[in-house]
Protein backbone atom coordinates (compact mmCIF):
# COMPACT_ATOMS: atom_id res chain seq x y z
CA UNK A 1 0.00 0.00 0.00
CA UNK A 2 1.52 3.29 -0.88
CA UNK A 3 0.33 6.93 0.42
CA UNK A 4 1.50 10.25 -0.60
CA UNK A 5 2.84 12.57 2.31
CA UNK A 6 3.56 15.57 0.65
CA UNK A 7 5.91 15.16 -2.06
CA UNK A 8 7.41 11.85 -0.74
CA UNK A 9 5.84 8.61 -0.81
CA UNK A 10 5.74 6.37 1.97
CA UNK A 11 5.35 2.54 1.77
CA UNK A 12 3.19 0.81 4.67
CA UNK A 13 3.06 -2.30 5.19
CA UNK A 14 0.56 -4.75 3.66
CA UNK A 15 -2.48 -5.55 6.23
CA UNK A 16 -1.63 -9.15 5.87
CA UNK A 17 2.02 -8.54 6.46
CA UNK A 18 0.94 -7.10 10.31
CA UNK A 19 -0.89 -10.23 10.77
CA UNK A 20 2.57 -11.92 11.02
CA UNK A 21 3.21 -10.10 14.72
CA UNK A 22 0.15 -11.50 16.19
CA UNK A 23 1.10 -14.20 19.05
CA UNK A 24 -2.54 -14.82 20.72
CA UNK A 25 -5.35 -17.23 19.70
CA UNK A 26 -7.52 -15.02 16.93
CA UNK A 27 -11.01 -15.61 15.77
CA UNK A 28 -12.19 -14.06 12.52
CA UNK A 29 -15.91 -14.00 12.01
CA UNK A 30 -17.20 -12.65 8.70
CA UNK A 31 -20.53 -12.79 6.82
CA UNK A 32 -21.39 -12.56 3.34
CA UNK A 33 -19.97 -10.38 0.59
CA UNK A 34 -23.39 -9.94 -1.25
CA UNK A 35 -24.72 -8.85 1.54
CA UNK A 36 -22.05 -6.12 2.72
CA UNK A 37 -19.47 -8.02 4.65
CA UNK A 38 -15.77 -6.92 4.37
CA UNK A 39 -13.98 -9.71 4.13
CA UNK A 40 -13.84 -11.60 0.85
CA UNK A 41 -13.19 -15.44 0.69
CA UNK A 42 -9.97 -14.72 -0.70
CA UNK A 43 -8.80 -12.22 1.93
CA UNK A 44 -10.21 -15.04 4.68
CA UNK A 45 -7.49 -17.15 3.09
CA UNK A 46 -4.77 -15.37 2.56
CA UNK A 47 -5.31 -14.40 6.70
CA UNK A 48 -5.26 -18.01 7.50
CA UNK A 49 -2.01 -18.52 5.53
CA UNK A 50 -0.30 -15.55 6.99
CA UNK A 51 -1.73 -16.13 10.79
CA UNK A 52 -1.01 -19.97 11.59
CA UNK A 53 -4.02 -21.18 13.88
CA UNK A 54 -6.80 -18.72 12.61
CA UNK A 55 -9.99 -19.54 13.21
CA UNK A 56 -12.42 -18.62 10.59
CA UNK A 57 -16.23 -18.31 11.30
CA UNK A 58 -18.37 -17.80 7.91
CA UNK A 59 -22.11 -16.49 9.69
CA UNK A 60 -23.81 -17.44 6.10
CA UNK A 61 -26.95 -14.73 5.83
CA UNK A 62 -25.25 -11.77 7.83
CA UNK A 63 -23.82 -8.68 5.84
CA UNK A 64 -21.28 -6.25 7.73
CA UNK A 65 -23.24 -6.08 10.98
CA UNK A 66 -22.70 -9.79 11.82
CA UNK A 67 -23.77 -9.33 15.65
CA UNK A 68 -26.99 -8.16 14.29
CA UNK A 69 -28.17 -10.02 11.48
CA UNK A 70 -26.96 -13.51 13.76
CA UNK A 71 -26.70 -12.49 17.04
CA UNK A 72 -27.41 -16.17 18.51
CA UNK A 73 -25.09 -17.30 15.53
CA UNK A 74 -22.16 -14.80 16.76
CA UNK A 75 -22.67 -15.49 20.37
CA UNK A 76 -22.58 -19.18 19.95
CA UNK A 77 -19.41 -19.06 17.72
CA UNK A 78 -17.68 -16.72 19.96
CA UNK A 79 -18.48 -18.32 23.49
CA UNK A 80 -16.91 -21.49 21.82
CA UNK A 81 -13.75 -19.56 20.64
CA UNK A 82 -13.43 -18.62 24.05
CA UNK A 83 -14.09 -22.12 25.52
CA UNK A 84 -11.49 -23.14 23.41
CA UNK A 85 -8.71 -21.41 24.26
CA UNK A 86 -9.61 -21.07 28.17
CA UNK A 87 -8.83 -24.81 28.04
Amino acid sequence: VMASAGDSIVQSPSPFDMLKDVQVPTLLIRGDREMGAIISDAAATEMEKTLPGLQVAHLRGASHNIRRDKFDDYIRTLRAFLAEIDN
